[in-house]
C-alpha cells in the first residue's frame, strides 16, 4: 500500500510519499490505524508530514530506527510518511484522537495548541541548531509551564528542532529588507510574520507542500523556508535566487508520542524510549541532520537553475532586525499570557539563558559554504 510501511528489526523500509491517485488515496484514508497491543511486538503507528531525503527526515528516522533497534524488534512501526495518513495540519488531531501514536509536523500549523513552542522561531536570536534543540529539550524537562502545553494534549514531546536556517527564494535578487516592500511572502509563524510585516511585505500563510504551486501561480513572490525548498521541494525551478537574510530559525519541527502509547509499553521499553529521546536531543539528531544537509548544496549547484546564492551583509541584517525590534518577543509573552499561561516571560528568559549555555555546540547548515562554492563557479 502506498505510503504505508512496517518497520521491525532488520527490515526498515522507506516510502517515497509519492502523490496518491484517487483510488489509492481513498484506500489509505479508509484503513484504520492499528492500535498498540498490550503484548509483544508493540506496534506504534507513525504519521509524518516530512518528505524523504531531507535533513529533518534524517532526525525523525534516527529516532524511529533507534527505538526499533534498541528494543530488539519488540517495538514495530507502521509508518505513514509525507502526509499519507494525516496532513501536516491534521497530525496533532490524529494523535489526540488515537489514529496515530507518534507524529511529526510543524507546531506552527496549529498555533493555538503550541503557543509556548513559538519561542523557538523568534527572529534574530540564534543560528545554532544544536543549541536550540537542547534548550527546548531542557525546557520540557525543567519548566513545568512549558511542559504543560503538551501535557494537556496527553502528548510526550520527543523533540523540537529547527526546520533549518532560514533562506528566502525569489525571482529576482533580494539585497536588503527594502526589497521585501510590497512583496507577498510565504510566511509561517508569528516571528516571520512580524519580520515580514516590519519590512512592509505581505505575509501569506502557505504550508510546505503548497509552496511550489503558490510560487508557480504567483500567489507568493518570495518563499521563506530553508534549503529543503530549492532541493526537496524543487523551488529552484521557479525561484532562481536564494539568500540568507540573517533571520535565524524560522519554524520548528516537533516529534511527539502519545502518553497512552507510552503507558502501554512495559517499563523496560519505556526506559529505552527515554534513552533514545535523550540521545536524540544531545546531538545524535543534529549529526543525522548535518549529514543530509551537506548534500543539499550539491543538489542546488547541479541543475544550473540557481542564478544567485548570497548572504546579506551585516548592515542589511542589522537594519531588518532593528525594523522588527522587540515586538515578536513582546507579542510572544502577551499571546502566551492571553492563552492562560503563568509568567511566560520567565519561560522566555530561561530559554534565552539555555541558548547561551548551549551555544557553540551545534552544527550549522552549510548555506554559507554553498554561497562560496557558487561564487567560485
Amino acid at each position: 500500500m502506498i505510503g504505508r510501511i512496517v518497520c521491525s528489526l532488520g527490515a526498515t523500509v522507506r516510502s517515497a510519499g509519492v502523490a496518491l491517485g484517487t483510488l489509492a488515496a481513498v484506500a489509505i484514508a479508509t484503513v484504520p490505524a492499528v492500535p498498540v497491543q498490550a503484548e509483544e511486538p508493540y506496534r506504534l503507528v507513525v504519521t509524518s508530514m516530512l518528505l524523504d531525503n531531507t535533513p529533518n527526515t534524517a532526525v525523525q528516522d534516527w529516532f524511529l530506527d533507534e527505538i526499533v533497534a534498541r528494543s530488539g524488534g519488540r517495538i514495530e512501526l507502521e509508518q505513514y510518511r509525507a502526509g499519507a495518513l494525516c496532513t501536516g495540519r491534521e497530525i496533532i488531531a490524529c494523535l489526540t484522537d488515537g489514529r496515530a501514536d507518534i507524529g511529526i509536523t510543524v507546531p506552527a500549523y496549529t498555533p493555538a495548541q503550541f503557543t509556548l513552542a513559538e519561542l523557538g522561531a523568534l527572529p534574530f536570536i540564534t543560528s545554532d541548531n544544536q543549541a536550540l534543540m537542547q534548550a527546548l529539550y531542557a525546557l520540557n524537562q525543567d519548566n513545568e509551564t512549558f511542559r504543560s502545553e503538551t501535557k494537556k494534549l496527553d502528548l510526550i514531546p520527543v523533540a523540537y528542532f529547527s526546520a533549518g536556517q532560514s533562506i528566502l527564494g525569489a525571482k529576482e535578487e533580494l539585497k536588503g529588507p527594502a526589497d521585501l516592500k510590497g512583496t507577498r511572502v510565504r510566511a509561517v509563524g508569528d516571528g516571520v510574520v512580524a519580520a515580514i510585516t516590519a519590512a512592509d511585505g505581505q505575509p501569506v500563510a502557505v504550508t510546505a507542500s503548497e509552496m511550489y504551486e503558490a510560487a508557480q501561480r504567483g500567489i507568493v513572490d518570495v518563499v521563506f523556508n530553508n534549503m529543503d525548498a530549492p532541493t526537496a521541494y524543487n523551488l529552484d525551478e521557479v525561484l532562481p535566487y536564494w539568500v540568507d537574510a540573517g533571520y535565524g530559525h524560522y519554524v520548528l519541527v516537533g516529534i511527539w508520542m502519545t502518553q497512552a502509547a507510552y503507558d502501554r509499553l512495559p517499563a523496560d521499553l519505556q526506559a529505552i524510549v527515554d534513552e533514545v529521546i535523550a540521545d536524540l536531543n544531545a546531538g545524535k539528531g543534529m549529526e543525522a541532520y548535518a549529514a543530509v544537509a551537506r548534500t543539499q548544496c550539491d543538489r542546488m549547484l547541479e541543475g544550473g537553475r540557481i542564478k544567485g546564492l548570497s548572504t546579506w551583509d551585516d548592515a542589511a541584517i542589522a537594519e531588518w532586525a532593528e525594523m522588527t525590534g522587540d515586538g515578536p518577543k513582546q507579542r510572544y509573552v502577551e499571546k502566551a499570557r492571553t492563552a492562560g499561561y503563568d509568567a511566560p516571560e520567565k519561560v522566555l528568559e530561561q530559554y534565552l539563558g539555555l541558548l547561551e549555555g548551549f551555544s557553540g555546540s551545534g552544527v550549522d547548515i552549510p548555506f554559507a559554504e554553498c554561497v562560496k562554492r557558487f561564487s567560485a563557479q
